[in-house]
């Protein structure tokens, strides 16, 4: 017995130690000096790091030089951004130069400090390729360090391994086209800052060294401010934790690891509150002193109790799997996530398509789960770092229901499961070492021959900005527009805007899609200014229950009220400040029946009132007879009946039906018929009314 629990131990210590060539020799020393920078080891580290930069900066500055071919990519010499999004955040990093808000996103904030030094324009075009190679290095550094736990290679083949594995990672399609020039947005660290937190974190359980623990508290709080959807990761990688140590407690008797020092971590920085950052350092403090540990643990429950631990992930899950998002009790909208692209369902070959093609697919997932399982039986705490890592494979594959953004976290786990794949290999046929090096090189070089990927274009053109700010917008001026849009009208005009995919909200785009879709132009009035007057005196953080409010104030209900504002005597009370314009791009006409799914819900049940047809573009529709009006507009019916209506604009063809066409929509862009507003700028891209007051 006594011989078991010597065995037991010294096993532990074994799981608990690197060898001394990797973070003794490294980084833990406390008398690790500058001169070790030269010695081969950090040296090569260097080297590998440096050409690995060089590369990803050098490709995506081909894809920028695409840019160049097309002055219209361009507006005041730099390239227009490649997502709606990345103006939302652009607009905060202005917000911060000017003002020094900090109530704006992280990236913002990002933004407007190297403003300071790069210039702006420069930041919102080449910040997302020079923070995303940080993915490559941190890549680099899990692989490294688990191939040096292993003990199977020479540290050189280890670099080397992480180096082919921080390519495939950092130039898979799924990544590497969210982080080119121009893409600003937080994808650019959405992977490696909780990536290095829980690197960190499994570094803790192996050293038992304190400021691992530390790194990961303050890497962990900063991830979940990021994005708060890092939040659900690590939470299910904490989750997966606590049933592991569970589980290992039920058959040892005792915990492997320091469970309260890291729950109590794991707690403050998992539930969102600008007070998070105390409750870290203090919790940090109480472990450094190791006292009171029952009592910190305790606080920590305490605070991601009334902080909310999982109100985001019960958020996600209403959002992403039930379709629907509620704000209050008295509504249900439409969901904002069901409309977008990224978001909507897709298939298992455009899952594998975006992961580098089947190859890279099978070999990581067979390295990741196979060879993990396997390294995991020779080296026991190597489990942890697959625990935390495992969510990051479940959201990779959830993509096929939640939509391709989601296949942007199979990066890192198919990368490194390939190397896993050939340490693997090579633990099992160590003779063929240099062979299954050259292999695995070959493999990584035709990887990025045969690579196929589609860079985001420019979401703008140089006339349609010229457009926005030939139109001199002030201050105290309202402007509505369709979602997304809001972003550049807000970016490069100084009016206030309702509407803007930042705040992903059901109840602001409901309002906007009834002016937009309705029939009566007396309602699209009265309803613009009652939402403008109502903006004006709201802060901007409870807009989106400015339709509540107003349903509220009228002690009404929807329908009564919506009917009530077709009356041309309705008594609109006080006009807003400034004057009120809705702003229509004829870009948004293929997005009609998108905003009318929007207007088309019942609101006390969330379901779907009536089926409608509108199809732009070349779709084939079945139709029984049709008898034209005259030569570019005519109806037709449908099979089932339906009166068509079917009209050429702009040189495309729309078919709809007469609840479309009749529209306020289709009746201010296509017909310009709006007796209600004024038509007060018009040109090929863009379409300008001014509400009567």
């Amino acid at each position: 017995m006594g011989k078991e629990k010597q065995e037991e131990a010294h096993n532990s210590q074994k799981d608990n130690q690197f060898p001394s060539t990797c973070l003794d020799s490294c980084f833990i020393q406390k008398s690790l000096k500058i001169s070790l920078f030269f010695k081969p080891l950090f040296l090569w580290h260097f080297i590998f790091i440096c050409v690995f930069c060089c590369a990803y900066f050098l490709f995506h500055y081909w894809d920028y030089l695409l840019f160049l071919k097309d002055s219209e990519n361009f507006f005041n010499h730099s390239l227009i951004l490649t997502s709606y999004d990345s103006y939302f955040y652009a607009k905060g990093a202005k917000e911060f130069l000017e003002s020094l808000n900090v109530a704006v996103p992280y990236l913002s904030i990002l933004a407007g400090v190297f403003a300071k030094i790069f210039g702006l324009d420069n930041v919102l075009v080449w910040s997302s390729v020079a923070f995303s190679v940080s993915f490559g290095i941190v890549l680099y550094g899990i692989c490294f360090f688990a191939l040096e736990y292993f003990e199977i290679l020479t540290s050189k083949s280890n670099q080397i391994f992480a180096f082919l594995g921080a390519f495939l990672g950092a130039f898979a399609p799924h990544f590497y086209q969210r982080t080119g020039a121009g893409y600003f947005d937080t994808d650019m660290l959405l992977l490696s800052l909780p990536l290095f937190a829980i690197f960190c974190l499994w570094l803790y359980i192996i050293k038992q060294k304190f400021h691992w623990l530390a790194l990961f508290g303050f890497l962990g709080f900063l991830s979940v401010n990021w994005h708060n959807g890092i939040q659900n990761i690590l939470l299910a990688g904490f989750l997966l934790y606590l049933g592991y140590e569970g589980l290992f407690f039920c058959v040892k008797r005792y915990f492997k690891t320091p469970i309260l020092e890291i729950s109590s971590v794991f707690l403050i920085v998992l539930a969102p509150s600008n007070l998070g950052i105390l409750f870290l350092v203090f919790a940090l403090l109480m472990i450094k002193t190791r006292k009171m540990m029952i009592f910190c643990f305790l606080i920590a429950c305490v605070y991601a109790y009334f902080f909310g631990l999982f109100n985001p992930l019960i958020a996600q899950i209403k959002a992403y799997l039930f379709g629907e998002i509620q704000y209050s009790s008295a509504y249900i909208y439409a969901s904002v996530v069901d409309s977008i692209l990224e978001t909507s369902s897709h298939g298992f070959e455009t899952l594998v398509q975006r992961s580098g093609g089947w190859l890279l697919f099978v070999l990581g997932l067979i390295g990741f789960l196979c060879f993990g399982f396997y390294f995991v039986l020779k080296r026991h705490n190597f489990i942890y770092l697959c625990i935390f890592l495992f969510p990051f494979l479940l959201l990779g594959f959830a993509s096929l229901e939640l939509g391709v953004r989601f296949s942007l976290f199979l990066a890192p786990i198919l990368a490194f499961g390939v190397v896993l794949f050939f340490a693997g290999i090579l633990d099992i046929m160590r003779r063929f070492l240099k062979t299954s090096m050259v292999v695995f090189a070959g493999y990584v070089a035709l990887f990025l021959a045969t690579l196929e990927y589609s860079i985001p274009k420019p979401i703008l053109t140089n006339q349609e900005i010229e457009s926005l700010q030939s139109f001199c917008f002030l201050k105290d001026d309202i402007v509505f527009s369709w979602w997304d849009y809001g972003y550049a009208l807000e970016y490069f005009t100084k009016a206030e805007v309702l509407l803007d995919g930042g705040l992903h909200s059901g109840s602001i785009n409901y309002p906007i899609a009834e002016i937009l879709m309705n029939k009566s132009p007396i309602l699209a009035r009265n309803f613009s200014l009652i939402l403008a007057q109502k903006m004006q005196n709201t802060p901007k953080n409870q807009w989106k229950l400015l339709f509540e409010q107003i349903i509220q104030e009228n002690k009404s209900n929807p329908s009564i009220f919506l009917d009530s504002l077709q009356k041309k005597d309705y008594n609109i009370g006080d006009l807003p400040k400034g004057e009120v314009y809705w702003v229509l791009p004829k870009r948004i006409m293929p997005l009609v029946a998108n905003i009318h799914s929007f207007r088309n819900v019942n609101l006390q049940n969330g379901k779907r009132l009536r089926e409608s047809v509108f199809v732009y573009g070349d779709m084939p529709l079945k139709s029984a007879e049709e008898y034209f009006v005259f030569s570019d507009f005519y109806i037709k019916r449908s099979q089932d009946g339906i009166p068509l209506v079917k009209v050429f604009w702009e040189g495309r063809k729309i078919v709809m039906d007469f609840e479309y066409l009749k529209s306020n929509l289709v009746q201010w862009l296509i017909f310009r018929n709006n007796p209600a507003m004024n038509l007060v700028f018009e040109n090929d891209f863009v379409v300008v009314y001014q509400v009567r007051k």
